[in-house]
């Protein structure tokens, strides 16, 4: 049962390796993706108060009056609360990786727990010498469960007590062995001598090649040759037997050294067997207590296994609605910045905005200078040619609304000045033109409506001689394109050039406050 719960901890420590693995590598991405935005994040500071710098004025950051590479603004935006965000997941991630870590260790220190108590084991079953790839391949081997885990060792015992009988009967076949042995000894001694004496031989008849090739005469070279031929397929022959010979001795020597070995290991084997037999007893509750202590720790690394895999698929879903909300957030942001800018230049707010005038005031400006243009084709009539009115060309103060405010051009010294400055005539006079200027750009702009009555309130006790002619000329000629023209007024030369009229007097001793009479042209 021990061989199974090595395997379960070999392939718990890979599994907890390959997480420690993953782990790293999430919190490596997350730990970038966290530097990345916070590069983001003050970028986009450094551009924000970049776009409020003015020349001439000093830096909030710095101080300096020169601004020669502000910063630029990123098209990428990242708030703070997404900054907080990156931080909580590479401190989850730091927790998850402490976490993995020491379940890595401690499978790693369960495994070589396991490994040193199944070297011990069997250590103490065999004293056979073992490599750790055998031990190993052993170990890999298909294991069953528990029940079939104490039966195989129960199996074990009964081989040992049958070593054990074998042994005695091992015991019986030691003097024949060594009767063996002593025969084989003696062939050796054999095979030496013989190896001896036909080293000796060999050796005289290389000494008679040598002689008979440098000293001997033979009548014929064939006959020298085939002296030596058969000397040759001598020696061959003795070489072959010294060979056969040699593998024999050899052959005997090593099954000499074999018996010797597999006698002494027998007689290891049956006496450490038996002595360890009560050891073994012994450790048999020990595994079995170790084998329930190790099924609780399998149950532990199992749920722990589970638990990371609900935490994983949780941080995936975590991931997924992030990702949705960034991918809406950044619709939002989009049509709010196209919102944020119509809104600016709508309010005179906008960068490109030089006068600083709202989008309501830029269309009174438009409908005014139309209005001033109607206005000054009667009003330097009316002035004898002296007054022409003109929208003020500029303010100190851009955030002011002064962008609908006049001036009068007075030709007769070539100045511009503001029309709060004109007399009290002057300003009637203007006043009429304007008047009368939006009242024939109501028209020009209305199409189908016709203004065909006018009443005009006081102001022409203001005026001098000429003004005067001047302002009745111009509503003489307004009722001459089939306008009717009333004028309220109490000045006496007005009443002496006009024909038709209503007169209104105070009744002083009737009921009524007033009385209105018509006066008809005669």
């Amino acid at each position: 049962m021990i061989q199974s719960n090595y395997q379960n901890a070999v392939n718990t420590l890979k599994e907890k390796t390959q997480l420690l693995q993953e782990s790293t590598d999430r919190k490596v991405i997350l730990q970038k993706q966290y530097d990345d935005a916070q590069i983001s994040y003050f970028a986009n500071q450094a551009g924000l108060l970049a776009l409020r710098l003015t020349k001439g004025e000093p830096c909030p950051v710095c101080g300096s009056l020169e601004h020669p590479r502000p910063a630029s603004h990123s098209n990428k935006l990242v708030t703070e609360e997404e900054i907080n965000q990156y931080k909580k997941k590479v401190d989850q991630a730091e927790k998850e990786y402490q976490i993995t870590s020491k379940a890595c260790a401690d499978a790693s220190l369960k495994m070589n727990t396991l490994q040193n108590e199944l070297e011990l084991v069997l250590k103490s079953v065999t004293e056979e010498t073992v490599s750790f790839e055998d031990v190993q391949l052993f170990i890999d081997e298909h294991t069953v469960q528990l029940k079939k885990e104490e039966k195989e060792i129960s199996t074990r015992i009964k081989q040992l007590q049958q070593q054990s009988k074998h042994y005695q009967e091992l015991q019986k076949m030691i003097p024949q062995l060594q009767q063996k042995l002593t025969a084989i000894s003696e062939e050796v001694s054999q095979n030496q001598i013989a190896q001896t004496k036909l080293s000796v031989e060999y050796e005289q008849l290389q000494k008679q090649v040598q002689e008979i090739t440098t000293k001997l005469k033979y009548t014929s070279e064939t006959e020298a040759k085939n002296r030596i031929s058969m000397i040759t397929k001598q020696i061959l022959e003795y070489q072959q037997q010294i060979n056969r010979l040699e593998s024999e001795s050899k052959l005997a020597m090593d099954e000499l050294v074999y018996v010797s070995a597999q006698i002494d290991m027998l007689k290891g084997k049956v006496s450490s067997s038996i002595d360890e037999i009560p050891n073994q007893q012994k450790q048999l509750k020990i595994l079995q207590t170790e084998i329930e202590n190790l099924q609780v720790q399998q149950e532990e690394i199992l749920k722990c296994i589970h638990n990371t895999e609900m935490y994983e698929s949780d941080a995936q879903d975590t991931k997924k609605k992030i990702v949705s909300e960034s991918d809406a957030y950044q619709i939002k942001l989009s049509r709010y910045s196209s919102l944020k800018e119509l809104a600016d230049v709508a309010m005179g707010n906008g960068r490109s905005s030089k006068e600083k005038i709202t989008l309501q005031e830029y269309v009174q400006i438009a409908y005014l200078d139309r209005m001033i243009h109607k206005a000054n084709e009667r009003y330097l009539s009316m002035s004898n040619q002296q007054y022409q009115l003109v929208r003020s060309a500029g303010t100190k103060d851009k955030r002011s609304h002064e962008a609908l405010d006049l001036d009068a051009i007075d030709f007769s010294n070539g100045s511009i000045r503001p029309v709060s400055s004109l007399s009290g005539g002057e300003s009637f006079i203007a006043s009429l033109a304007l008047a009368l200027g939006m009242s024939d750009e109501i028209q020009s702009q209305a199409g189908g409506i016709q203004i065909d009555t006018m009443f005009i309130d006081e102001g022409f006790g203001t005026l001098d001689q000429d003004s005067l002619n001047n302002a009745i000329q111009t509503l003489t000629n307004l009722s001459g394109e089939n306008r009717l023209v009333g004028i309220i007024s109490h000045v006496k030369e007005l009443k002496e050039r006009i024909h038709k009229g209503i007169i209104v007097t105070k009744d002083l001793h009737g009921s009524h406050g007033s009385i209105a009479k018509v006066i008809k042209e005669e």
